[in-house]
C-alpha cells in the first residue's frame, strides 16, 4: 500500500457509491461537477473547493439509509434534514471527513434572508453552494438537452434567491450558468477527472494501514447504517477476523488487513436496494439471485485499488465454497485461501449471532451445530476448529465489537432526532 494515496481509494469509492447505487444513478457526480463550477465562480480557496467537491460528491449518503427516494427528488422538500444529519454523522469519525461532514450537515440549510445563517455559526458558505448545486441537479429534465433548458432553469433559481438560496452563490451561479461548457460537464465530465482537478498532486497523503482501516471503517457504515438490524455487521465481521486470524497465527499485520477485509466485504450491497436487505420474510427467487450479486459488486468496487488486490479477493470471496456452488464466482477449492475461508467464517459467525427482521440472534450451541452442518463440509474444517475452541473468546470480541458499532449507530440516529426537533 506504500504507493497508494488517500485520494485513490477515495476516488474509486466515491465513484462507485456513485454509479452502482440503484437509487443515486451518477446523482452525486452531477452535483459535484455544478458545485465545483459555482465554487470556482465563488472564488474558493483550493482547498474549501476540494472540501466542498468531496462533500458533494458523498451529500446523499444518508437517503441509502432512510428511504427518502420521493423526497430528495423534488424541488421543495419539507422535512429534508434526516438524510443530512445521518450522511454527516456517519462521516464524521474519520478525521479528513470532519469540514466535509459539517457541509454535508446543512446542504438543505435554507438561506431565508439570513435567518438560518443567524440560527446556527456551524453553517459553511459549502453548504449553500452544496444546497443549490443539489436543486439545480433536480430540476434538470434527462430527456431534453441540457442546453436548451438553461433560461427555464435560471428563471426558478432567481425565483428563490434571497428565500430559499443564498444571493451571492445565486449570483455566482448566474454568472457561470452564461457559459456551455458549465452546462456539458455535469453530463460529462468524469468523476476522476473532477477530483484530479481539486487534488493537489504535490500533496498526496499516502495510505498507510492505520489511515486505511480508519477510512474503511468509515465507508462501511454507508452500508451497515442502512438497517437497525446490519447496523453492527460489517464491524463485526472486521474484528472476527482479526481474532481467527491471531488464533490462526497471522503476523498483526496480516489481521489487520483480514479486518480491512471485513469491513468491506458486504459494501456491494449498495447496489441492493433497502427493501430487499430488511425485507423480514423469505425473499422469492428474483430477490435472491439479486441479492447474490452483492459480493460480485464488492468485488468490482475493490479490484482496481491499488494496493488492495489481496483485501479485494478476501472481501469478494465471502460466499464461495469449495465445491464450486458458492456464489458468484463459483470458485472451488484449490483458488480459496485461508484469507478468504476467514473472512466467509467470520461472515457465518457473526451473521448466526445477529438479530434479523424474521429472527433472533442463535446461542453458541446453534451457532455451532448450524456452522457444522451447512458450513464446514463447504469450506473445511481448519477455521471452524479454531471458532469451536474459541468460541467464548470470539462471543467476547462480538460483543464488545457489537457494542462499540450499536453505540455509533444509536448516537448518529438520535442526532437524526434532536436535528429534526
Amino acid at each position: 500500500m506504500e504507493n497508494t494515496t488517500l485520494k485513490e481509494i477515495m476516488s474509486s469509492f466515491i465513484q462507485s457509491i456513485d454509479i452502482m447505487n440503484f437509487l443515486l444513478k451518477t446523482h452525486h457526480r452531477r452535483v459535484a461537477v455544478t458545485a465545483y463550477h459555482i465554487g470556482l465562480s465563488c472564488n474558493l480557496p483550493d482547498e474549501r473547493l476540494k472540501q466542498l467537491v468531496l462533500a458533494a460528491s458523498l451529500h446523499d449518503i444518508g437517503a441509502l439509509s432512510i428511504i427518502e427516494r420521493n423526497q430528495i427528488i423534488q424541488m421543495d422538500i419539507q422535512d429534508p434534514h434526516p438524510h443530512a444529519i445521518l450522511g454527516a454523522a456517519m462521516l464524521s469519525s474519520f478525521r479528513y471527513f470532519n469540514d466535509i461532514s459539517k457541509i454535508i450537515r446543512y446542504h438543505h440549510a435554507y438561506w431565508n434572508n439570513g435567518i438560518s445563517a443567524s440560527k446556527s455559526e456551524d453553517i459553511l458558505f459549502e453548504s449553500y453552494i452544496l444546497h443549490l448545486s443539489d436543486r439545480i441537479e433536480i430540476l434538470i429534465d434527462h430527456e431534453i438537452g441540457l442546453l436548451d433548458q438553461i433560461d427555464v432553469i435560471r428563471d426558478q433559481i432567481i425565483n428563490l434567491k434571497g428565500s430559499i438560496f443564498h444571493p451571492e452563490v445565486v449570483k455566482a451561479f448566474i454568472k457561470i450558468s452564461n457559459v456551455d461548457q458549465f452546462w456539458l460537464d455535469i453530463d460529462n465530465l468524469p468523476m476522476s477527472d473532477l477530483l484530479d482537478k481539486v487534488f493537489v498532486e504535490e500533496d498526496p497523503i499516502p495510505l498507510t494501514l492505520d489511515l486505511l482501516e480508519d477510512f474503511t471503517y468509515t465507508i462501511s457504515r454507508i452500508v451497515d447504517f442502512r438497517s437497525a438490524f446490519t447496523a453492527t455487521h460489517s464491524y463485526g465481521v472486521g474484528m472476527i477476523a482479526f481474532e481467527i486470524g491471531k488464533l490462526y497465527g497471522m503476523d498483526i499485520e496480516k489481521c489487520r488487513m483480514l479486518r480491512v477485509a471485513g469491513y468491506l466485504h458486504d459494501i456491494g450491497k449498495i447496489a441492493i436496494p433497502t427493501e430487499i436487505l430488511d425485507k423480514n420474510i423469505k425473499l422469492n427467487q428474483s430477490e435472491y439471485n439479486l441479492m447474490k450479486s452483492h459480493p460480485y459488486y464488492t468485488n468490482l468496487i475493490l479490484k482496481n485499488i491499488k494496493g488492495l488486490e489481496n483485501i479485494s479477493n478476501w472481501a469478494s470471496m465471502h460466499h464461495e465454497k469449495h465445491d464450486g456452488s458458492g456464489y458468484p464466482f463459483h470458485i472451488t477449492e484449490s483458488m480459496m485461501s485461508i484469507e478468504m475461508e476467514i473472512i466467509a467464517y467470520a461472515d457465518v459467525f457473526t451473521a448466526l449471532t445477529e438479530e434479523r427482521p424474521y429472527r433472533k440472534g442463535k446461542d453458541n450451541e446453534v451457532v455451532l451445530q448450524t456452522i457444522r452442518d451447512n458450513f464446514v463440509p463447504q469450506l473445511g474444517e481448519t477455521i471452524y476448529r479454531i471458532i469451536e475452541l474459541h468460541i467464548d473468546e470470539l462471543n467476547e470480541v462480538r460483543y464488545l465489537a457489537r457494542t462499540k458499532a450499536l453505540k455509533e449507530y444509536q448516537h448518529a440516529t438520535f442526532e437524526v432526532k434532536v436535528g429534526l426537533k
